[in-house]
């Protein structure tokens, strides 16, 4: 009964292991990109960081600090995909062993593509979202581009007036923000989608085959009894696994988007009540791409407490 899972649900998890990919990431043995994306991980974190302690300016720090946790939390998920990238490997591996969908009938079939439908539409939903938002944030300095503004409040070794500062600067941003919010980002949060897609598969075909389990030959009956237990004993450890893999990021996800969002509330109204239409739409944009992060963890969550 194992072999490779329906089409739908393998879009979502190729889009997922193709950024993936991107950084570097789910290859046997790192290579010169995985070393790249390592070091520009980390130089994105310790710029913020030491321009933070460099120019301490009251509220203007404020809105220096609102990128922080979202940058930090991506740099770790980016770090976390580059380091576990064998034990990654190893669990898309032993996805083959799940059962296919068309040993069953074709309701069953039906029901199982339209599951699989709704996961593929979250992970596009959500990856257009998360682009949508890199391009609001990188084309925001550009409206104003004889302010010397960057995409976000970095530590620079030249005055930004000059344009031979500011191009190698903003140049830097993009890439780094390119570099945290589509691959490394959208990669790890959509192979967890497509992980709860797969669990949500097994746990309904196996609900299905128990509610089927009518037929009078005793050595069938069994056969098909040991085949719903090997399943359900994979699936418990393939959840076993992927919780294991995601419970430390997950809860610095958590409190990287509780903060963030706060900060992103806190900037929304910091020039007075009624908040500017422009910090509305700068702001409110983040905050609402941070809560669809958090209502598919949450919703993940939710669905493996109900269905296991």
């Amino acid at each position: 009964m194992a072999g490779e899972a329906d089409t739908n649900q393998i879009k979502a998890l190729k889009w997922a292991l193709f950024n993936i990919r991107v950084i570097g990431g789910y290859r046997q043995k790192n290579s010169i990109l995985s070393y790249i994306t390592i070091t520009s991980l980390f130089l994105v974190i310790s710029f913020m960081v030491a321009d933070l302690i460099l120019n301490v300016n009251g509220i203007e720090s404020l809105r220096r600090v609102t990128f922080l946790p979202s940058l930090f939390v991506t740099s770790v998920k980016g770090f976390f995909m580059l380091i576990n990238s064998k034990q990654l490997i190893k669990i898309v591996e032993s996805l083959q062993q799940f059962w296919k969908p068309d040993i069953f009938d074709n309701e069953t079939q039906e029901m199982i593509r339209k599951l699989l439908r709704k996961v593929t539409l979250l992970c596009a939903s959500y990856s257009l979202s998360g682009l949508g938002v890199c391009i609001l944030i990188a084309t925001m300095p550009l409206l104003s581009i004889q302010e010397r503004s960057l995409i976000y409040n970095d530590f620079t070794f030249c005055n930004l007036q000059s344009l031979f500062c500011w191009i190698p600067m903003y140049i830097w941003q993009f890439y780094a923000l390119m570099l945290e919010m589509i691959p490394a980002c959208l990669g790890f949060d959509c192979l967890f989608v497509s992980f709860i897609g797969y669990i949500m598969t097994a746990c309904s075909l196996i609900k299905i085959a128990l509610q089927k389990l009518n037929t009078d030959n005793l050595k069938k009956r069994h056969y098909i009894l040991k085949e719903i237990v090997k399943q359900h004993d994979f699936m418990m450890t393939f959840l076993n696994s992927v919780n294991d893999m995601f419970t430390i990021v997950m809860l610095l996800q958590f409190w990287g988007s509780l903060w963030s969002m706060i900060l992103m509330l806190n900037m929304m109204v910091a020039n007075g009540l009624p908040p500017r239409a422009a910090d509305v739409a700068y702001f409110g944009t983040l905050y609402a791409i941070i809560f669809f992060q958090i209502f598919i963890y949450s919703t993940g969550g939710a669905i493996i407490e109900d269905r296991v």
